[in-house]
């Protein structure tokens, strides 16, 4: 009597999973389709040769805007930058690390601790290359001798800023001698 249940069991069981994997079978091979018609497959961008020499040059980096934010404490300079989908694949598969240096004109440093030049490392791309805009910050924390009505006279025209942009060994990538200036040239 065990052994008819038994091999009743194993029949049932084996009809079931014959059953189960008819039935599924095609549901995968549907939504294998499916999927396979959605999905859009984004290719690496060809990097010219000798890229890291113009990596951060324009049309590949562009500056977009510079802003002035007052504060209790001094100023912040807020810089919008843009960077094409050759550089995006060039800093995604060579990973370097890149530095912005800001720094105030010489009229200006005096207002502030140090010595009037932020260091703030690049934002690392990761991803699917569908972000382009970016945006660094640099603060400046005013001296406690320097009046608030001469912090709040600083524009983004009072400058002439200067911003380089240096790799992880300190070599120059690209200078930018008037940031507002490099902000607000036409570009085609």
């Amino acid at each position: 009597m065990k052994c008819k249940q038994t091999i009743g069991a194993l029949v049932f069981v084996g009809a079931t999973s014959a059953l189960y994997y008819y039935l599924t079978r095609n549901q995968c091979e549907q939504m294998k389709h499916r999927l396979s018609s959605n999905v859009e497959v984004k290719q690496k961008v060809s990097i010219p040769d000798n890229f890291e020499n113009e990596a951060f040059m324009m049309p590949h980096f562009m500056i977009k805007n510079l802003n002035v934010l007052h504060h209790d404490n001094g100023v912040t300079f807020k810089l919008d930058y843009k960077i094409d989908r050759v550089l995006y694949d060039y800093l995604m598969h060579h990973t370097p690390h890149y530095r912005f240096r800001f720094t105030l004109p010489q009229e200006l440093k005096s207002l502030f601790e140090g010595n009037g030049t932020e260091r703030v490392l690049g934002e690392l791309v990761y991803g699917t290359g569908e972000k382009s805009d970016y945006t660094v910050s640099f603060n400046f924390i005013k001296r406690k001798d320097t009046e608030i009505d001469k912090i709040n006279a600083i524009n983004e025209m009072s400058g002439p800023y200067y911003l380089d942009i240096v790799d992880e060994n300190l070599n120059v990538l690209n200078v930018f001698e008037d940031v507002y200036g490099a902000a607000n040239i036409m570009r085609f």
